[in-house]
């Protein structure tokens, strides 16, 4: 009856899905498997050891050496019926004075439920593994040295901390392109182990963000890293849905300036705070038409001379090999150079492209995200001190009272939008395990009544300790890190 108890709970987990089926699945079948193995034991172990030591007839027949296994049993005894009796006096005090009972029952229920805001949710515990990264970001063209001057003054108050062990540090340079690049520099730390340390990696994390956000001509962030909160995608985010650039653009920065007064809240960071620097082009068609030209005449022009073109195809020894004819990287170094680009007009002249362009330089986003055939930013944020639950609530309270613009939508994201989920899947399973459960006890007792009775009680026990159980505190996010084309360079220091 027990092993069918226990199958009845955990099969509702078969409707679940996503993340709660990762969570649980493996703890519903470990239960099972344990309650299976204890049925087997009940029903052959321990009736013979109940029968050879238990029983006072066969006490008296045990072998000296292990007559303290008796002297044990005694006092296990003389235990359990001290307990009874204070049970059984309790008891009778309760059903003697059912108001006073019920009235103290409700009380730390209702209690219960009024903690519960204050607890907070996450999904996950954060997991204390003593090492983090710092991310160092120059400015766009920055080369390698001012790169690494940045990451010089960042090492040195990594340096300072005590529980230090390791840093490793990876840089990369522009690589001289008139696009610009990403430049960076990611460094790695690992601490001693949280035995030997006081402050935790979340607190050392804090000390460092605080320490280097005075450094000037850098964008720099720390974030902890956690193999949970990676994997769960730990921090809170936001995203923004709708269609034009421009206005998500002003959305965005509306919701980080508010998220930036939340307490708790650290490192705000959009997607379209990563963009890249590209040269356009804007054509004046009233002049290109009177020098006999098209917009794809000059474009197809500008392409072959930035791209190259293909001029022949080289066949030797059976393969063939393309020739391509492009003009020197030095030749398309600058604006000026791309503005005095040689443009073939209808007659066969030949002008300058400025003649007939506008050459400007303009900053896009590196990538547009969709779902669902539509754009969208998202906005994250890391968490210090607070629980990410009640996080988000602070930042739904802002979108709630902020006015969106019709064909745009804002929602939580991230973690909290797994968690909201996750939670929903839960919420199934004890309905579903509370159902199945009565209807075992309604035909074992043969009564609908009694099983209602208990179920009741049962109800009042998982408000009072098992919601609890689910809040944890925080879980620190770790930032990825991009590896990127051009120059770069590899630096470790080791203090033990």
């Amino acid at each position: 009856m027990t092993v069918l108890f226990v199958q009845r709970i955990f099969i509702p987990f078969v409707f679940v899905s996503g993340m709660m089926m990762q969570m649980m699945t493996d703890l519903a079948l470990a239960i099972v498997f344990s309650l299976a193995m204890s049925l087997i034991s009940a029903m052959t172990v321990v009736p013979m050891l109940a029968g050879n030591y238990v029983n006072n007839v066969h006490r008296n027949k045990t072998p000296k050496k292990l007559d303290f296994i008796n002297k044990m049993l005694n006092m296990f005894d003389i235990g359990m019926k001290k307990l009874s009796n204070l049970y059984g006096r309790f008891l009778k005090w309760a059903v003697w004075h059912k108001k006073r009972t019920l009235s103290c029952v409700m009380l730390v229920f209702i209690a219960s439920l009024c903690m519960l805001p204050s607890v907070g949710m996450e999904l996950m515990p954060s997991s204390d593994e003593g090492t983090f990264s710092v991310t160092v970001k120059a400015p766009k063209g920055s080369n390698l040295d001012t790169v690494d001057a940045l990451s010089l003054q960042v090492e040195e108050i990594l340096e300072q901390i005590p529980e230090m062990v390791s840093i490793s540090v990876t840089m990369s340079g522009s690589s001289g392109s008139i696009m610009g690049s990403s430049e960076e520099s990611s460094i790695s730390c690992v601490l001693v182990d949280k035995n030997e340390r006081d402050r935790s990696t979340d607190e050392i994390v804090e000390e460092v963000r605080n320490s280097v956000k005075n450094i000037a001509g850098a964008e720099i962030s720390v974030s902890s890293s956690s193999s949970m909160g990676s994997m769960m995608g730990g921090g809170v985010s936001v995203e923004i849905y709708g269609d034009d650039m421009d206005k998500l653009q002003e959305i965005s920065d509306q919701i980080a300036s508010q998220m930036e007064q939340i307490e708790g809240v650290r490192q705000v960071s959009s997607s379209l705070e990563d963009q890249d620097t590209e040269v356009a082009l804007q054509i004046d068609k009233e002049r290109a038409r009177q020098y006999g030209l098209t917009g794809s005449d000059i474009a197809s022009q500008v392409r072959n001379t930035v791209s190259g073109f293909t001029a022949t195809t080289l066949k030797a020894n059976g393969t063939e090999m393309d020739i391509r004819i492009v003009f020197p990287d030095e030749s398309m170094s600058t604006l000026s150079d791309i503005n005095d680009l040689s443009i073939m007009t209808g007659d066969g002249k030949v002008i300058p492209l400025s003649s007939v362009a506008e050459i400007t330089m303009e900053n896009v986003p590196s990538s547009i995200s969709r779902d669902d055939q539509s754009r969208y930013v998202t906005i994250s944020c890391d968490v210090y001190g607070r629980d990410s639950g009640s996080i988000g609530n602070d930042i739904q309270a802002i979108i709630d009272q902020m006015t969106i613009p019709d064909g745009y939508s804002v929602k939580l994201g991230g973690t909290n939008e797994m968690m909201n989920d996750t939670f929903s899947s839960l919420g199934l399973v004890i309905v579903l395990a509370i159902v199945l459960v009565y209807m075992v006890m309604a035909a074992q007792f043969e009564s609908f009544v009694n099983p209602f009775i208990i179920n009741v009680y049962h109800s009042f026990g998982i408000y009072r300790g098992n919601f609890p159980a689910v809040h944890y505190r925080r879980t620190s996010e770790h930032d990825g890190v991009d590896w990127l084309s051009g120059a770069s360079r590899y630096r470790c220091k080791q203090w033990y």
